[in-house]
């Protein structure tokens, strides 16, 4: 059984565990305080509906089958806080990890490493990276009101990353109108950087994202900016995205043995 709706996250752990912990009781039987370290091998990670309530998230059931696990952590009685100083989860080749809205996107997951605090209704993501296949995000960010109405921003960075592979992991839901450009327009090239930032908000039991802003340089690329004229190819530059706006500035581009320089494509 769960001690504390703040420990709910534990029962989707069905990973048989090694480890030692140590718990701190009152007179009157009520815990104080609980710090583990443990680890296992095989075994799955089971997102239920316990668990989506008690992070405060409308998931759909998933069952993530777990290679290993090493978890450090605590958890206070005082502010309802749980801290967790590590954790390191290996997948199982094709595991697949669905965000739900407003991400609404489905991961190949490889890897999650994980560090941050959770207390009284409010989450500081201090760390988490996520191993999407050939792909690596770096999450931070922070999350008020967990418990009734979720609001909060997040950022996130990754590095070289093949511009074909763009839709596949830039869900549609944010920016869509940008997302359906750049999967039909660019091709080829690599990012050698990426940043973006979402700001987010619960209304009615509906979380809608508020804010998007995305900045990534690419090298190499091919732009068919105007289909059927020629693409610009083996083009360098910067690439920014708001909800309203998509901006491509061109530092170098060929296309039909024209050379362009300091172009713009604004959408």
């Amino acid at each position: 059984a769960v001690i504390d709706p703040a420990l709910a996250p534990l029962v989707a752990l069905d990973v048989p565990l090694d480890g030692d912990g140590r718990m701190e009781i009152d007179a009157a039987g009520r815990v104080g305080s609980v710090t583990v370290g443990i680890h296992g091998k095989g075994g799955s990670f089971n997102l239920n509906d316990t668990v989506a309530q008690a992070v405060g998230v409308a998931s759909p059931p998933q069952r993530l089958k777990v290679q290993r696990l090493a978890l450090q952590a605590s958890y206070e009685a005082v502010n309802t806080k749980v801290a967790v100083q590590a954790l390191e989860i290996a997948f199982e080749p094709g595991t697949v990890l669905y965000v739900p809205a407003p991400v609404d996107h489905r991961f190949p997951l490889k890897e999650l490493t994980a560090a941050g605090v959770y207390d009284n209704g409010k989450l500081d993501i201090r760390s988490f990276d996520l191993g999407l296949d050939a792909l690596k995000l770096a999450v931070t960010g922070s999350v008020d009101k967990l418990d009734t109405a979720p609001t909060g921003t997040v950022a996130v960075s990754a590095d070289n990353i093949r511009v074909d592979d763009l839709g596949r992991y830039w869900p549609p839901t944010l920016a869509p109108g940008a997302w359906e450009w750049c999967t039909t327009h660019l091709r080829d090239g690599i990012v050698p950087r990426l940043d973006a930032r979402l700001a987010f908000e619960t209304h009615d039991g509906t979380t809608d994202v508020t804010d998007v802003s995305v900045k990534f340089p690419v090298e190499k690329l091919t732009v068919d900016y105007l289909p059927p004229m020629p693409p610009a190819r083996g083009a360098s530059g910067v690439v920014t995205i708001d909800p309203n706006t998509l901006r491509i500035v061109l530092n170098r581009a060929d296309a039909a043995g024209l050379t362009i320089s300091d172009g713009a494509i604004l959408i």
